[in-house]
């Protein structure tokens, strides 16, 4: 191997780094995205399995979201990355969801999205959990979305200084 070609093949090892580092800021927003698409798949297979077609709407819709999400998350190994717009209106979209399904769960009206489980008080106080931690992950993940636009996060720093001292 030349001494040229191992000079090309450091500067990809070197630019594939900082591709990663970019990358890597958005290391809990793909897999959190990762996990909303599979809860939803999960419940649009059980409502199928239920035969409760119209019901199927909700989780197929934030299904099919999810995977734009997951899509815009995999465009994102790059170097000049763009915000996340879709990402962005997807976790709005589940907090506004979930807050929808909050409500209908306290209502006492389950048994059209979940006929899978009894209308009991320990399936109503599960629901609201689950929808609690969905709503909370949510805005959680918006809040980290806010701090990436803005380069105020961790990882945009150690990206900062690997740049800093391999540049």
């Amino acid at each position: 191997m030349t001494d040229q070609e191992k000079a090309i093949i450091e500067e990809r090892r070197k630019e594939n780094a900082i591709k990663t580092l970019f990358y890597n800021r958005y290391f809990a927003i793909r897999y959190i995205s990762a996990a909303y698409l599979f809860v939803n798949l999960y419940w649009a297979a059980v409502l199928y399995m239920t035969q409760d077609y119209l019901a199927m709407l909700v989780p197929v819709a934030m299904l099919v979201f999810a995977g734009l999400t997951m899509w815009e998350q995999f465009k994102m190994f790059t170097r000049n990355q763009e915000q996340a717009k879709t990402t962005y209106r997807f976790y709005q979209t589940v907090i506004g969801v979930n807050s929808i399904l909050a409500l209908v769960t306290l209502t006492g009206q389950i048994g059209f999205l979940y006929p899978f489980l009894q209308d009991t008080q320990q399936s109503i106080i599960a629901l609201l959990l689950v929808q609690g931690v969905g709503i909370l992950l949510a805005v959680w993940i918006l809040s980290k979305l806010n701090r990436i636009n803005k380069n105020a996060d961790k990882q945009y720093l150690r990206l900062k200084q690997y740049l800093a001292a391999h540049e």
